[in-house]
C-alpha cells in the first residue's frame, strides 16, 4: 500500500538508493580483469549494464567486456595493450 512520506524520509530513501547504485568504476577499470558478478556487483539486466560499461568507455577508454553465466570480465585495455593491438592489426 502507498504510504506517504515527509521530506527527510523521502530525502533518506533517495539517497540510500542513490548509494547503492554507484559502482567502484575507477577499481573496476584499473587495467586489470574483473569478475563482476549479477545480483552481487551490478542489480540491473546484464543488457543494461553491459551498455553501463560501454558509455564508460567515454571515460576510461576502451574496455574488455566478456559475458560470463553469472555476470562479465571486463578489463580497461592500457595504453600499451592499445599500441599492441593496433599494431598487431596493420601486419
Amino acid at each position: 500500500m502507498a504510504k506517504q512520506l515527509s521530506n527527510e524520509e523521502a530525502y533518506e530513501i533517495m539517497l540510500i538508493n542513490s548509494v547503492q547504485r554507484k559502482y567502484p568504476w575507477d577499481k573496476w577499470l584499473d587495467g586489470n580483469w574483473w569478475h563482476v558478478q549479477e545480483d552481487i556487483d551490478f542489480v540491473i539486466k546484464k543488457k543494461s549494464f553491459r551498455n553501463m560499461v560501454y558509455r564508460k568507455q567515454d571515460e576510461f577508454g576502451k574496455i574488455d567486456t566478456v559475458e560470463v553465466p553469472d555476470g562479465f570480465l571486463i578489463r580497461r585495455l592500457r595504453y600499451e595493450d592499445h599500441l599492441k593491438e593496433y599494431f598487431e592489426g596493420n601486419n
